[in-house]
């Protein structure tokens, strides 16, 4: 049964068959006369090792008992007016259980208002605590975390420093290593300047040279040439000598 917004389980009470209406009860009985079969009955009974005598007179006892609890009309009002008595003491007893319950009901749901009452308050103070001991933490974490990032910033400003100092040392030692080799690239270029004299004084000195290894060249061609008509006019008079010789000594033998 649902009551009160919860699921109440009744207690069962012990109905008896007087609770069914008379003329039900009429035609139940007399169905279940009907239907008595003491043939059957005595089957039965010799079936199971029953000596068949003691079988019929058990058959015939049941049947006599079975149609002495056939009601009469007396008995079915009678047993009607019974039924109404009793509904109404069933009734009186379902309204004095459904108000004890009802109280049961309304003392468990106080008693159950009472602890979950008292089971928030505690909680609320577990949480107001467990917020206290957060705030602490956090407080605490907060303090090393602002700790941890004045000393980064520290760190950070002296690596910088440090990393600026650097860098104006390196422009400074760029600054003049660009000095030294722009001295140094102006020399070269001083130097290739002059190399670019020198190289045209020794090209007009060795045109000069080949001018006078030309001129060399033609005078030696002249005393060669000198020399060979020399040579050979010399040659001739040898020749003409020596043939004058010959002859001669011819003559002389």
């Amino acid at each position: 049964m649902h009551f009160g917004g919860h699921d109440v389980q009744l207690r069962e009470f012990d109905v008896p068959l007087a609770l069914h209406s008379a003329p039900r009860l009429a035609t139940l009985i007399c169905m279940q006369a009907a239907a008595f079969d003491t043939h059957d009955l005595v089957k039965r009974l010799t079936g199971v090792g029953m000596p068949e005598p003691q079988a019929e007179i058990l058959a015939a006892e049941q049947f006599l008992t079975l149609h002495e609890h056939l009601a009469t009309k007396r008995d079915l009002k009678e047993l009607e007016a019974s039924n109404k008595r009793d509904i109404k003491v069933l009734e009186v007893r379902l309204k004095h259980n459904l108000e004890a319950l009802e109280a049961r009901l309304k003392h468990s749901l106080e008693q159950q208002n009472t602890e979950a009452k008292s089971n928030l308050e505690a909680l609320e103070a577990r949480l107001k605590q467990q917020e206290a001991a957060n705030k602490s933490n956090l407080d605490a974490l907060e303090a090393r975390l602002k700790n941890s990032l004045e000393k980064q910033k520290t760190e950070a400003k002296s690596n910088l420093d440090a990393l600026e100092a650097r860098l104006e040392q390196y422009q400074a030692e760029t600054k003049n290593n660009f000095k030294i080799q722009e001295a140094a690239i102006k020399k070269c270029e001083a130097s290739i300047k002059e190399l670019e004299v020198s190289v045209k004084e020794i090209q007009a000195s060795i045109k000069e040279q080949e001018f006078a290894i030309k001129a060399l060249e033609a005078s030696m061609k002249n005393n060669l040439e000198r020399l060979e008509n020399r040579m050979i006019v010399k040659l001739g008079v040898m020749f003409f000598f020596g043939i004058s010789v010959l002859a001669t000594l011819i003559t002389i033998l």
